[in-house]
C-alpha cells in the first residue's frame, strides 16, 4: 500500500473536526508519580551512606514498594464496551495523537468487509480517490475507535469534496457522532430525516462551505462530507501529479511528515510561464518555504542565475555528479535562497529562507 497524500487538516472546517479525536489531558500521570518517587528513593539512599537504621530501612523499604505498586497500577485492563453491539464496530483506541499521512488504497479488495469494499467502489467511481482507515479521522473517544470504515475525495464542479465513512449502529451514531462530532449549533444547522437517512448539516452562505453527518439506517454506514468551493483552500492531490519522478518525491516530503499544497501563480517558475503547474508542489518546514517543480536545465539556470537571484551577499555554485547546488546570502551573511536542481529526474527545489 502506498502513501500518497497529506493531511487535510490545515483547511477551513477541518480543525474543528479534530476537536473530538484529540485525547484527553489529566491531572498528574503515573510517569509524573513514579519519577517522584523514584528521586524519594534516590535521596534516602543517599543519606543512609552509615549503617541502615530500623527507621531508615523502613522508609526505603515504603519507596521501594510504592513504586513497584505504581508500576503495577500503570498496566491498565482493556476498556468495557458500554453498549450493545459496540465491539462489533469498534475497538480499543490505537491511535496516539493522530497522522498527518493518508494512505491511498492501491486495490479496493483490500477492503476485507464487503459492505465497506462496494461503498468504496461506489466512491472510486465517481472520481474519489480512497484512503484506508489509517488515513482518515478514527471517530470515537479516547478508549474506543471505529473499525471498519474508508475515507475519500476529489475535485469536481462543487469544489474538493472530502468524505469519511464508518460503520456502526444508530446508537452509535447518536452517542459518538451526534453528541461528539457534530460542531455547530442547533441554530446554525438542520436535521432531516426521511426515515432511511438521518442527516444533520451545515451550510456558511459566506464562504460556500458545507458539512454534513449522516447515517443510513438500511446500510448502516455514517457518511461524513464536506465540501469546500474555495481553491485557496483546496488540498494538494498527489495523484494529480502527472511526473512520475516528482510524484515519487512527493511521498518521500509526505512520509517525511510535510504537508503539501499545490504550486500556484506566484510561483518564479510559474510566472515566467515555463513550468507545468499540476507538475509542481511546496511545502513550509517552519523555517523554509520550499517549492519543487520538474524544469528543463535552461529554465532552471534562468531562474537561479546571479542576476535574477542575487540578495546581496555572496554565493556558492557546486556540482556534484548530477546534482547542482547554488547558494545565496543575504549581505549579512544569513542564508537567502538555495536551488537544487537533478539532472537526471528534472526536479528542481528551491529552498527560501525566512
Amino acid at each position: 500500500m502506498n502513501k500518497k497524500i497529506n493531511s487535510m487538516r490545515f483547511f477551513a472546517g477541518i480543525t474543528a473536526i479534530t476537536m473530538f479525536t484529540t485525547g484527553v489531558v489529566g491531572g498528574c500521570s503515573k510517569t509524573e508519580e513514579t519519577s517522584s518517587e523514584e528521586t524519594t528513593t534516590s535521596e534516602v539512599t543517599e543519606e543512609t551512606n552509615e549503617e541502615p537504621t530500623e527507621e531508615t530501612t523502613a522508609e526505603v523499604t515504603t519507596a521501594e514498594t510504592t513504586e513497584e505498586t505504581t508500576a503495577e497500577e500503570t498496566t491498565t485492563e482493556p476498556p468495557e464496551y458500554r453498549f450493545e453491539g459496540q465491539e462489533e464496530y469498534m475497538r480499543p483506541a490505537t491511535r496516539g495523537s493522530g497522522t498527518n499521512l493518508h494512505f491511498i488504497y492501491d486495490d479496493l479488495n483490500e477492503i476485507e468487509d464487503e459492505d465497506a469494499r462496494e461503498h468504496a467502489q461506489e466512491y472510486a467511481d465517481r472520481g474519489y480517490t480512497i484512503y484506508d482507515p489509517l488515513g482518515v479521522d478514527r471517530y470515537g473517544d479516547n478508549e474506543f475507535e471505529f473499525t471498519t470504515g474508508f475515507g475519500g475525495e476529489c475535485i469536481d464542479d462543487r469544489g474538493w469534496v472530502h468524505v469519511t465513512v464508518w460503520k456502526m449502529d444508530e446508537t452509535l451514531f447518536e452517542y459518538y457522532i451526534v453528541d461528539r462530532a457534530v460542531w455547530w449549533d442547533d441554530d446554525e444547522g438542520e436535521i432531516e430525516d426521511d426515515g432511511t437517512v438521518i442527516t444533520y448539516s451545515l451550510y456558511v452562505p459566506s464562504s460556500g462551505y458545507s458539512a454534513s453527518y449522516e447515517y443510513n439506517r438500511d446500510t448502516g454506514f455514517m457518511t461524513f462530507c464536506e465540501i469546500e468551493p474555495r481553491e485557496e483552500y483546496w488540498p494538494l492531490i498527489v495523484d494529480d501529479i502527472e511526473d512520475p519522478n516528482l510524484y515519487s518525491y512527493a511521498l518521500e516530503c509526505i512520509d517525511n511528515g510535510f504537508v503539501l499544497y499545490p504550486a500556484t501563480s506566484y510561483s518564479m517558475a510559474a510566472q515566467m510561464g515555463r513550468v507545468n503547474l499540476v507538475d509542481q508542489f511546496w511545502y513550509n518546514d517552519g523555517m523554509t518555504y520550499v517549492e519543487c517543480s520538474i524544469m528543463s536545465r535552461d529554465v532552471f539556470d534562468e531562474i537561479s542565475s546571479y542576476d535574477y537571484a542575487y540578495a546581496g551577499g555572496g554565493h556558492e555554485d557546486v556540482t556534484e555528479g548530477h546534482i547542482t547546488t547554488i547558494t545565496y546570502y543575504n549581505a549579512d551573511g544569513t542564508l537567502a535562497s538555495r536551488y537544487q536542481y537533478d539532472g537526471d529526474t528534472h526536479i528542481c527545489q528551491v529552498e527560501s529562507f525566512m
